[in-house]
């Protein structure tokens, strides 16, 4: 599975912290983007960015039987389909989601009217599964941004060279149309390149017309990314015995870059225990 989790884009880095226009370090800048983001994620031990995956649940271990709760073992932000442990279907009318007002979501309690109960036939281990959408985001309702895009016209399920109404598009930008994840790896104007179908969506058909949605993760994490990304960008030409500024917070090596970006998700109470 492709798995694209960019928090920022080399065009945003390249503005806000290193003065320059020129393409020639796009590929050098866009490592330092993904090395940033791997090492956010595994601090923060979650994942910033939208996957389509199916989780396997024990219909014993991972089960409060009194309050019909079952436990999820990732943040949650939308549910697909829910498989009881005996092949059934359990309906979006027959459970809850916890909690009620935000995402992500960290538990499922069955509705006692609908008079049904975790269960599984042969073996309790992985017996339920949920096939949702994972990653973090405060309001997943307001994750997709509408970024005035559409496609000027109807494109197959293999098509990567989009065209769109307007020239919003950013690469490294993560989209989604549908029900499908696009990664940018390429915009330009109206033209824009895509990889289809990433981080475990399904690539489809899509007709002229359809909005574009990019991805949202929230200021706090993209400015993380950025600075962190431009840290480790300039500490790779610094002499040893120098230090680096990116707004006020000195680096002298890369671990002091891995140590802030610790301690900026532990501020920002991001850290998943």
């Amino acid at each position: 599975m492709a798995y694209y989790n960019e928090l920022t884009t080399v065009a945003d880095l390249r503005a806000a912290y290193l003065n320059s226009t020129k393409s020639t370090q796009d590929a050098l800048m866009l490592d330092m983007i993904r090395q940033a983001c791997r090492e956010i994620e595994e601090a923060a031990n979650r994942r910033f960015v939208p996957r389509v995956q199916t989780r396997h649940f024990d219909a014993v271990a991972n089960i409060e039987r009194e309050q019909r709760r079952l436990w999820l073992d990732e943040d949650l932000l939308a549910v697909l389909t829910l498989t009881n442990g005996d092949g059934t279907l359990i309906s979006s009318n027959q459970y809850v989601l916890e909690s009620p007002d935000e995402t992500p979501y960290w538990a499922i309690k069955l509705l006692a009217s609908a008079g049904i109960a975790w269960t599984y036939e042969d073996d309790p281990e992985n017996a339920i599964l949920l096939n949702g959408i994972w990653g973090y985001h405060r309001q997943y309702s307001e994750a997709w941004g509408d970024v005035g895009a559409q496609l000027t016209g109807d494109i197959n399920s293999t098509v990567t060279a989009l065209s769109v109404t307007s020239g919003i598009l950013k690469a490294g930008q993560l989209g989604k149309i549908s029900d499908e994840f696009f990664y940018f790896s390429a915009a330009s104007g109206v033209n824009a390149t895509a990889v289809r179908g990433v981080n475990g969506s399904t690539p489809a058909l899509h007709s002229a017309g359809s909005t574009i949605y990019v991805w949202d993760a929230g200021q706090h994490l993209e400015m993380l990314a950025r600075r962190a990304a431009a840290a480790y960008f300039k500490l790779r030409e610094n002499p040893i015995a120098d230090t680096i500024v990116i707004d006020g917070q000195t680096f002298a090596t890369p671990k002091d870059v891995l140590k802030w970006i610790g301690a900026q998700l532990d501020m920002l109470g991001l850290v998943r225990k």
